[in-house]
């Protein structure tokens, strides 16, 4: 087997084991979001941390303004609260 066969598999044994072993499930991130949506924040109280902004929609007649997702827990807890999620809750 190649080196990416047995890091795949390697990644796939760990993530389901802790899934069992700690009742969690996978959560499917974005990796781009919309500039207007607010999900990200300055990472640090001077500014110096901006997200990574550029447009996004060829073909479109206006272009998406957008930015790479800077911060995976701050949309996690935002994603949570939509849903109704409890602590502990699965499904």
């Amino acid at each position: 087997m190649d080196r990416m066969g047995v890091l795949y598999r390697t990644k796939d044994f760990i993530e389901k084991h802790l899934a069992e072993t700690h009742n969690l499930q996978m959560a499917q991130l974005p990796l781009i979001l919309s500039k207007i949506g607010g999900v990200n924040d300055l990472l640090t109280c001077d500014g110096s941390g901006t997200p990574v902004e550029f447009p996004a929609g060829p073909g479109l007649e206006k272009r998406i303004e957008t930015q790479g997702v800077q911060d995976a827990t701050q949309w996690i807890r935002m994603a949570v609260k939509q849903f109704d999620c409890a602590s502990g809750e699965r499904d």
